[in-house]
């Protein structure tokens, strides 16, 4: 699509969540008329501060919403990686008669760990082992029949919440309890710990087909949970074994969930026999928001391919021929911006400096005085990097101009500081 005219019409962003920021600059990079909408105050709503109009209009307000788009010429709706925009979104679109990028059935596997495992056994992607435990046996003092370590996680929930890593009965029972409050749906996985190293898969889609774009390592800092992923990279030697034992049948499992046009990301991890597993998928941009630093080398730029495909323009198998994955070509990193504790944010101290390299995106959803959960991310460095060499040389400059302090004076940043995990 070529760059369009801003007269032609606007795009709406909705939300605060990371990627809403980076679908405006998508947006005016193509010619577009952005408009960024939530309840988040100007001053701490970056996507706002960017867009060449913003509204106050909460993401949930889908009637307002819809008044407001049909008299401001808005053709296309978009949003960052918030599950409860997303669903928002969806019926925004469907209201004004958009496409919704991460509408079809493929959103169901990306909500239900169940059913995606289930759609994966199906078609042959190998997945960990399930364990079956019913309400009564947690309630029991029975010893549970199971093989730990275990993962313990809601059926239905994103962004780490409600997970639990377990090695005993005790932790079992707690991590359910914990799972299945989180759950909206009340619906718990239990599965076999996986003890290797840890993906995720870019790929594109359209009509149906998917073609692999990049494989992403997530890295944490010893010491801390596997999913406090301090640092997400294409610095991985794994891509050639990755393509040769598991891509064809991921690429059979997204045609059969449905996946039609957009971007899907799949979680992976090894097991002690090196193997790939299946975890999760996303019908949607990650939370590191990987897709901004991979634009920069590799031919797919996803968040112009979304926004093309909310405008009406749905991609064809043609389309995917164009594009070339990440491997050879440099690399994308993602370094998230973590806290160690419950707290209440104080103050963000760095990013001005930071902001000053033109090589790093940069996005912060916490603002002073709001909470903040143990082992959340509050904010994000991406960056595109020639080697490895200068990927380390901008997580130290992270690392040393980044704090974040909260309101008892505590530094809670979570820096990651082991360079030699990046070199696997």
């Amino acid at each position: 699509m070529a760059n369009m005219n801003k007269e032609q019409g606007a795009l709406l962003v909705m939300g605060n969540a990371f990627g809403s920021q980076a679908f405006v600059q998508a947006a005016k990079r193509m010619g577009l008329k952005a408009i960024a909408t939530d309840g988040t105050p100007l001053a701490v709503c970056r996507a706002k501060q960017l867009a060449d109009e913003s509204w106050d209009i909460e993401c949930g307000d889908i009637d307002g919403l819809e008044s407001a788009c049909r008299s401001n010429n808005v053709i296309g709706v978009v949003s960052g990686a918030s599950n409860f925009v997303i669903e928002r979104e969806v019926e925004l679109c469907q209201r004004l008669g958009f496409n919704a990028c991460y509408s079809g059935s493929g959103r169901v596997f990306e909500t239900d760990k169940a059913s995606f495992k289930a759609l994966c056994e199906k078609v042959g992607v190998p997945i960990a082992k399930d364990y079956s435990v019913t309400e009564e046996e947690i309630q029991s003092d029975a010893a549970l029949n199971i093989d730990y370590p275990v993962v313990v996680k809601p059926t239905d929930r994103a962004g780490n919440a409600g997970v639990g890593y377990c090695y005993n009965d005790e932790d079992l029972r707690r991590g359910y309890k914990v799972a299945k409050e989180e759950s909206h749906s009340g619906g718990v996985v239990i599965e076999k710990m996986m003890t290797g190293d840890e993906w995720y898969s870019y790929y594109a889609v359209a009509d149906g087909e998917a073609k692999f774009i990049s494989l992403c390592a997530m890295i944490a800092e010893t010491g801390y949970p596997k999913n406090v992923y301090s640092i997400t990279t294409t610095l991985t030697s794994a891509v050639q074994r990755y393509v040769d034992e598991i891509d064809k049948p991921i690429r059979d499992m997204l045609a059969a969930a449905g996946c039609d046009d957009g971007i899907v990301w799949v979680q992976v991890m090894t097991d002690g026999d090196g193997s790939f597993h299946a975890i999760e998928m996303g019908y949607r941009i990650d939370g590191e928001v990987m897709i901004e630093p991979i634009r920069h080398v590799s031919t797919f730029d996803a968040f112009r391919w979304m926004i093309e495909y909310s405008m009406g323009r749905e991609h064809v198998r043609a389309d995917l021929e164009a594009l070339t994955p990440t491997e050879g070509t440099g690399f994308a990193t993602s370094y998230m911006l973590w806290v160690d504790r419950d707290c209440t944010i104080e103050e963000v101290q760095g990013l001005d400096a930071l902001s000053l390299d033109e090589r790093l995106y940069i996005d912060c959803v916490k603002a002073p005085g709001e909470e903040a959960r143990q082992y959340s991310a509050i904010g994000l460095v991406d960056f595109a990097t020639k080697d490895l060499q200068e990927a380390i040389e901008i997580i130290e400059k992270v690392n040393e101009n980044v704090k974040i302090i909260d309101t008892e004076g505590n530094d809670v940043f979570i820096r990651f500081t082991e360079h030699s995990l990046l070199e696997r």
